[in-house]
């Protein structure tokens, strides 16, 4: 085991849902002059219906937990007071048309057309098989 000096010694300050989560807040707490860390965690899931589940956990000195807090609080404080809809995110760099949502294109259609024909020949070949002597 290793010894750490007081106040030296990794503690986990949080775990979030995803490495990239983890890696923003690392780096607004590196930003803010504290050391810090992600280690992602996968644990596997338990069956069909179940599946992975991952947890990244940040850690930080012992020392820093308190100064970590406070910087992602105040990062968190310094998010909500931004007006996104005041950015200006250019013109758009591609040519293709704009689809209204919900609209299924006509090849999309077609295919599902024909895989409900198959199925329901391959339903009506099944049951014949029950039927036939």
């Amino acid at each position: 085991m290793t010894r750490h000096p007081d106040g030296d010694e990794p503690v986990t300050l949080l775990s979030v849902a995803s490495p990239f989560e983890a890696q923003m807040m690392v780096a607004v707490l590196q930003q803010a002059g504290i050391q810090a860390e992600a280690i992602d965690r996968v644990q596997t899931g338990r069956g069909l219906f179940e599946p992975a589940q991952g947890a990244v956990m940040i850690r930080v000195r012992q020392r820093d937990v308190d100064a970590a807090r406070r910087a992602l609080q105040a990062n968190a404080a310094a998010a909500k007071d931004i007006d996104w809809d005041s950015f200006d995110v250019g013109e758009r760099a591609d040519e293709l048309p704009l689809r209204k949502p919900g609209r299924v294109p006509p090849i999309a259609r077609a295919a599902a057309v024909v895989v409900a024909v198959m199925l329901l020949a391959g339903v009506i070949a099944w049951l014949a098989t029950w039927f036939t002597p």
